[in-house]
């Protein structure tokens, strides 16, 4: 006879999302706005084009980011862009082409930090 082991909680109070945070992209065009973690905090971020640049919205856990730009150029082809971990980091990175028959680029988020 098979037996089956089964989890039974302590607390009856549980909610799955007990707090929730709301944050803005700051993007006026929100339909090419890519949500992933660029910069590798586990928290993700906004990335999207404004004028003729990209831009990412770096989260935290306080949901309030920071606006860095990411490359000045290749907005043209938005609607191509892709998330992907293209340096093997484990960080995704953004992918796009500047037109339809142009190669890919693509933009990694590096982390700066300031020695004191």
């Amino acid at each position: 006879m098979q037996s089956f082991c089964r989890w039974v909680p302590n607390d009856t109070d549980f909610e799955a999302f007990d707090t929730t945070n709301t944050a803005y992209s700051g993007a006026k065009n929100t339909e090419y706005t890519l949500i992933f973690d660029i910069d590798g905090n586990g928290i993700d971020d906004f990335v999207y084009p404004d004028g003729s640049e990209w831009k990412a919205r770096l989260m935290s856990t306080n949901a309030v980011g920071n606006t860095v730009s990411l490359a000045s150029w290749a907005t043209n082809e938005k609607e191509h862009a892709l998330t992907i971990d293209f340096n093997g980091d484990g960080i995704r990175d953004l992918l796009y082409a500047t037109s339809d028959t142009s190669n890919w680029q693509v933009v990694s988020y590096i982390l700066r930090y300031k020695l004191s």
